[in-house]
């Protein structure tokens, strides 16, 4: 599966962008859409780059650290396109590591979170499932704003909702 149209416009829109290589907010340098600088981009502090640098930093990105992880999940041919942008989302952002954590395998190993689970969903479950996205989402306490939105998406067009919003469980 690959991020849609709009999943890469929500991750841009969340990352913004600097045509500059600038120090990011651990100190690693970085430019165009929170593109972390390597050596063999041959770019230092305070340097230019163009918007083709940038889009092409952007989707390099998003194809070789991002999406691949979310198709290595056991459950990767279960996620919505909204599912899997909103994940494309958190792991550009925070690594794919965020995979790994106790609460987003917690929420994978529910069957009922995903599209194509056959049958009705009582109001325990509907309710299992928004808590169990909040709790995946609340990942860097420093962009609880950004976390939450990526749960909603997570959340749209599925029979339950994001009514928790992240760290409040």
């Amino acid at each position: 599966m690959n991020t849609s149209d709009n999943g890469i416009e929500f991750i841009k829109n969340e990352e913004g962008h600097k045509l500059y290589v600038y120090r990011d907010s651990k100190g690693n340098p970085t430019c165009g859409y929170g593109h972390l600088v390597v050596p063999g981009d041959n770019l230092q502090v305070g340097d230019t780059i163009t918007q083709e640098q940038a889009d092409q930093f952007f989707l390099d990105d998003l194809v070789n650290s991002t999406e691949g992880p979310i198709n290595d999940l056991d459950c990767a041919s279960d996620l919505s396109q909204n599912q899997f942008d909103a994940l494309a989302s958190i792991v550009f952002n925070g690594g794919s590591g965020v995979l790994q954590t106790h609460d987003m395998r917690n929420m994978f190993n529910y069957p009922e979170i995903f599209p194509d689970f056959y049958g009705p969903l009582s109001d325990d479950e509907i309710d299992t499932c928004s808590r169990l996205v909040s709790k995946a989402f609340s990942y860097d306490r420093s962009l609880k704003g950004r976390r939450n939105r990526e749960a909603t998406l997570f959340c749209q067009g599925e029979l339950y909702t994001h009514q928790y919003p992240v760290y409040t469980l």
